[in-house]
């Protein structure tokens, strides 16, 4: 007889209560930290606070890249993110909504991935710390494709050699 040891399941955490909620001016959607953290496996040795920080940089840039796409939808009538093209749903939410979700929290993980390196002078940590870097750069990018997306824009980058 063979026995299997299975680790008991994390149930995901629960939603934050609107008092926990990180908003970004009403216009977009707050973030919520506790899905940020389910969703991007986000461990507790980030602080709460630390996640509020790299939250409130990833919502700064979103909102910077976003501004004049926005400036042309507020002229148009919308009051929020929700209300433009509401007729794209996914997963039961407007598909402009998990763009920006999408964004934010790629966003925080560049920055958190960015901030939380080993530091240890072997080869063995300098080589993940190079491998997390890479990984930065990849969550960048993730940003980037939901941005342009949100835009309209192809995702094409042209860099000159």
């Amino acid at each position: 007889m063979t026995f299997v040891a299975v680790p008991t399941p994390t149930p995901p955490a629960p939603p934050s209560s609107p008092a926990q909620l990180l908003e970004h001016d009403g216009w977009y959607p707050a973030t919520d930290p506790a899905q940020l953290r389910d969703v991007m496996r986000v461990t507790e040795t980030v602080t709460e606070a630390r996640l509020a920080e790299a939250v409130f940089a990833a919502q700064d840039q979103v909102g910077r890249e976003l501004r004049a796409w926005r400036a042309t939808w507020e002229a148009a009538g919308a009051a929020s993110l929700e209300a433009v093209d509401p007729d794209t749903i996914i997963n039961f939410e407007p598909a402009h909504v998990g763009r920006y979700r999408r964004a934010v929290f790629n966003l925080v993980m560049a920055e958190l991935v960015e901030t939380y390196r080993d530091v240890t002078a072997t080869k063995d940590g300098s080589d993940r710390a190079e491998q997390r870097a890479l990984s930065a750069d990849e969550y960048r990018r993730n940003a980037l494709y939901s941005i342009r997306d949100i835009l309209g824009v192809t995702r094409t980058t042209v860099e000159l050699i």
